[in-house]
């Protein structure tokens, strides 16, 4: 029977139109609207200007790249003729909602509300929970089944659903690293389009993998995710003021008493207009100074003892210090934890005589986690041939090396202390260790 009303569709960067039709009872929902006042890339667009996109805008991406690559998985004869209506509507609700779970500010955020309640959900378990319940009633008006789609998010099973999550190669990846790439104006590493990847993209038994013919543009992308992580999400402004956005969240709740689970729900707008009315003057201050652009600046940089000369330091006040791997793996790993960080920047406020709110330590992750995940790759008849980094061995140690470049402990202060704090770079040191020592007991 002809359909007679036009398509519903919404028009994404890179990525084209995308059909949203049989989506509108989802995607009128409050939890699915309120992604539209959440960043994709939280405080990153204080670096770069136009990644001010939405949560809401990435998602609908990601639904563009589900449709396109299952058109082409389809095309290939993958999945069984009969079960593919299904798949495709459980696939596409589950583009939808994986998302759906994040706190204001997302990662930044939710590293901290983790820290503060270790046994807590996270965003992934939040998004299937809400699935389940909050959202069964609108994924079921829309062909899906809550139950599958709750499956397709859990990345601890092989299903359909890693043909979104997958971290080595999956259409939510895909689909974030092509838009914010041409959004944070970053050099043109990886492929030219977006889509040459799904020519060669399978799904079997295992989960995803990638026909061997695809290796080539396999390792273009994910040279192209390390360069996004360790150079856009993680630049030095970026993990300044993430760090300074949750030692300015844990000075508030702690002061007026704030239930956690008021913040996984909340929108951004709601978290800024609290902690902007804090009554603490500290926190107010510490807002201020991300809101309307007065970053601290790094005084101290503690690095690998072989990536010395890349801290660019030339005519600012700011001295490098050497660590020995296994010195600053450790205090990156202790440190991961906020409350931890906490404690320390405490300890070193006391020790150079500068108040709390003027000063921060930030950390990127260990240099593993810069590093993509290995990548399956078949033969034509689907045949496990081996990893990708076994087939590329120096792809792995070029991305390990350039990552310890990325990694560096910085004490960053306003301008006007750098100068006091660059000369303690000594005293800090056998400070962190005496902290480092201390939990540890």
């Amino acid at each position: 029977m002809p359909i007679y009303a036009p398509k519903k569709t919404v028009s994404i960067p890179i990525i084209g139109s995308v059909n949203i039709s049989d989506h509108i009872p989802l995607i009128n929902t409050r939890e699915f609207q309120r992604l539209d006042y959440s960043s994709q890339l939280s405080l990153v667009r204080k670096t770069s200007p136009f990644a001010n996109h939405t949560r809401l805008g990435h998602t609908y991406a990601v639904l563009g790249v589900t449709q396109q690559g299952l058109r082409n998985l389809f095309e290939r004869d993958f999945f069984p003729p009969i079960e593919r209506a299904q798949i495709k509507r459980d696939l596409e609700s589950a583009a939808l909602v994986h998302d759906i779970g994040h706190p204001p500010y997302g990662h930044v955020t939710e590293a901290f509300l983790k820290a503060y309640d270790p046994k807590g959900k996270g965003h992934k378990e939040r998004g299937i929970e809400l699935v389940k319940t909050v959202l069964a009633g609108a994924i079921s008006e829309c062909g899906a089944n809550p139950e599958t789609v709750a499956k397709y998010l859990d990345k601890n099973i092989i299903t359909p659903g890693q043909l979104i999550t997958s971290r080595a190669m999956g259409f939510d990846k895909i689909a974030y690293l092509f838009i914010d790439r041409l959004l944070t104006a970053r050099p043109a590493k990886g492929p030219e389009r977006w889509d040459d990847i799904l020519n060669y993209l399978v799904y079997d038994q295992d989960g995803v993998a990638i026909e061997e013919k695809g290796a080539d543009v396999t390792k273009a992308i994910q040279e192209m995710y390390f360069d996004m992580w360790s150079r856009a999400y993680y630049r030095k402004r970026s993990v300044g003021d993430g760090r300074q956005l949750q030692k300015a969240m844990q000075i508030w709740m702690e002061t007026e008493s704030v239930d956690p689970e008021k913040i996984w729900t909340a929108k951004e707008s709601w978290l800024d207009t609290k902690l902007e009315e804090a009554k603490s003057p500290v926190v107010r201050k510490i807002h201020d100074r991300i809101s309307y652009r007065a970053p601290l600046k790094t005084a101290l940089s503690f690095r690998y003892d072989t990536q010395l000369l890349m801290e660019r330091k030339c005519g600012k006040d700011l001295t490098v210090h050497a660590l020995n791997p296994e010195q600053l793996d450790k205090y990156v790993r202790n440190y991961e934890n906020p409350l931890k960080l906490t404690k320390l920047e405490n300890r070193l406020g006391q020790l150079l005589g500068i108040d709390t709110e003027d000063m921060v330590i930030a950390l990127p992750p260990e240099p593993e986690k810069l590093v993509p995940e290995d990548v399956r790759i078949v033969n034509r008849n689907g045949a496990f041939v081996d990893k990708l980094f076994v087939l590329w061995p120096t792809g792995r140690s070029k991305l390990m090396e350039e990552a310890k470049s990325s990694v560096a402990i910085r004490v960053m202060v306003p301008d006007r202390l750098r100068y006091r704090v660059s000369s303690k770079g000594t005293e800090v040191l056998a400070a962190i260790e005496e902290d480092y020592r201390s939990q540890q007991s």
